[in-house]
């Protein structure tokens, strides 16, 4: 390999304009074990991505819920309630109650909700920007939401690395630049990981569903 193409190698490494983003199965906690996080692949900068919501422009909220026939279901959104009373099925009780949450005026400036057919599920979105609170319950059966976080605290964590054969430090670290509390813009942050194996996002102090993805730089 010449001069030109080493360093033009290295140019490329620095920079990290190439990230091949991977996915991270668990942000629970700390990493537990030395296989958490993600592998780095000698990657000298790495981009850590964490998006509290599915759609940067509006919060997004999905009900579920367990059929029972005797059963009445409500959700509840900035502190106004929609019940449905269960029809014959759940693909029809699910439809109704997002016509329900659609046929009140309170709501209406405030989100839209479609019934999805094959994900079994009612999607509630915002009509802007604000964050709107959203929970369910119901007398019989069950309902459930899960909807995108309105804040959380991510912390960014590095395993060292090293040669093989060597010596090296075997317990997870905090990056220097590794605690950020962050709202629903979430956020992209360009991190130094030269000299470290692999990358764990740990995410706390969320209220909701969290996204996350990390992007070692990789020869172009």
């Amino acid at each position: 390999m010449g001069l030109f193409e080493t360093l033009n190698r290295l140019g490329v490494l620095g920079a990290g304009r190439r990230p091949e983003w991977r996915s991270q199965s668990t942000t629970y906690g700390p990493p537990a074990a030395l296989s958490a996080g993600v592998p780095l692949s000698g990657a000298m900068k790495t981009l850590v991505y964490v998006a509290p919501r599915e759609e940067a422009h509006y919060r997004t909220a999905r009900i579920r819920l367990s059929f029972s026939k005797s059963a009445l279901y409500t959700a509840t959104i900035n502190g106004i309630d929609v019940d449905q009373g269960a029809y014959n099925n759940e693909a029809t009780t699910l439809s109704k109650l997002a016509e329900g949450i659609n046929a009140d005026v309170n709501l209406q400036p405030l989100v839209q909700a479609t019934y999805d057919a094959d994900a079994r599920e009612v999607i509630v979105r915002g009509l802007g920007p604000e964050d709107f609170m959203i929970t369910t319950t119901s007398t019989y059966g069950d309902i459930t939401v899960h909807a995108d976080a309105t804040e959380c605290t991510a912390r960014v964590w590095l395993l060292p690395g090293g040669i093989a054969n060597a010596a090296k430090p075997s317990a997870w670290v905090q990056a220097s630049r590794g605690e950020f509390m962050l709202d629903h813009r979430g956020m992209v942050e360009r991190v130094d990981t030269a000299g470290f194996d692999r990358l764990y996002i740990e995410i706390a102090d969320a209220d909701g569903l969290v996204h996350v993805a990390v992007g070692p730089g990789v020869l172009e």
